[in-house]
């Protein structure tokens, strides 16, 4: 769980429902959304002022990538094969693609009108 004040993330036992840990970011991080992939090894995490996204490492609890993603990054969506990251970056009134492999690179960014808090990623038929 993202403490956007707290500069942290909070990792929770959501079956017993209690805390496990404290990860601390570094100082001016602000922990807006997060996304966990399939797998559960990695957790992206947007922190809207920082305009960062941060890949954290769930077996390490520690931060093992980031990129400059936009302007406030918000809300975050994972790809289904877990190969690229989209975050709606509020101010920005845009969308970055974010290919996840073999680094974080930004792809593309999408103009999406004003003020984009979340993504949602919808299969066609």
């Amino acid at each position: 769980m993202p403490s956007e004040t707290g500069a942290s993330l909070t990792v929770v036992d959501v079956a017993k429902l209690r805390v496990l840990k404290t990860i601390s970011l570094d100082a001016g991080m602000r922990p807006m959304g997060t996304i966990a992939t399939a797998d559960g090894k990695h957790v992206y995490v947007s922190t809207g002022r920082s305009k960062m996204v941060l890949a954290v490492s769930t077996a390490t609890d520690s931060v093992v990538g980031s990129i400059e993603a936009g302007q406030r990054p918000w809300g975050l969506a994972l790809s289904k094969e877990g190969t690229t990251l989209y975050s709606a970056n509020g101010p920005g009134n845009d969308v970055s693609v974010i290919d996840l492999s073999p680094a974080m690179q930004i792809r593309q960014r999408i103009a999406v009108g004003r003020g984009p808090w979340g993504v949602a990623l919808v299969a066609r038929p």
